[in-house]
């Protein structure tokens, strides 16, 4: 496909002429349908409402193409004046590649990240005073004796603190140190 109406025009002028010099005959009628039939869908409009007029039959190719010529100039104008409206309404992104990183200064860096703390420092104030972290919660106070021990079950201790658990974890310590195999020197 061809990128402009002006690539078009002399790469389809280029072809006839060849074929005219070979003898082969075309009316203006067929050539501009074989040229409107070669653009892209996003001329469909256009290629409507020229192949819907009277004077398609008696058309110069010279005349499509200068039609052609100013509907291209008009999308052009088109689509940067709303490439324009676009970056006008974008939120910029900065997104810095190696390059853009080892040129810009740590001064920048570290100034780029203090205005960002403040700002998550400022948003997260604002949703504090919205959840009223400020107000104590309400403790719940345990009594010594709301405990109870696993191994004795009684009340008053935990199991760490267990007379009956200490005194099974100093037997086996002991029984462990009497169990290990001396080692034989040879000579």
């Amino acid at each position: 496909m061809m990128k402009t109406i002006l690539e078009l025009q002399t790469r389809f002028t280029y072809i006839v002429n060849h074929l005219l010099g070979l003898g082969k005959t075309f009316e203006d009628d067929e050539l501009n349908i074989k040229i409107l039939n070669y653009l892209k869908r996003t001329w469909k409009l256009k290629i409507t409402t020229i192949k819907e007029s009277k004077d398609l039959p008696s058309m110069s190719m010279e005349a499509l193409f200068k039609k052609l010529l100013a509907c291209e100039h008009e999308l052009i104008q088109h689509s940067h004046a709303e490439d324009t409206k676009k970056k006008k309404k974008r939120i910029p992104l900065k997104v810095s590649s190696s390059k853009d990183h080892k040129e810009r200064s740590s001064d920048d860096e570290d100034a780029e990240n203090l205005n960002l703390m403040v700002n998550k420092f400022g948003k997260f104030i604002k949703r504090s005073k919205e959840k009223n972290f400020s107000k104590p919660s309400k403790k719940v106070e345990h009594n010594k004796n709301s405990f109870t021990c696993f191994k004795c079950k009684k009340q008053g201790h935990i199991k760490l603190d267990c007379t009956i658990y200490l005194r099974k974890q100093l037997v086996e310590k002991k029984g462990k140190k009497d169990r290990k195999p001396k080692k034989a020197y040879i000579a």
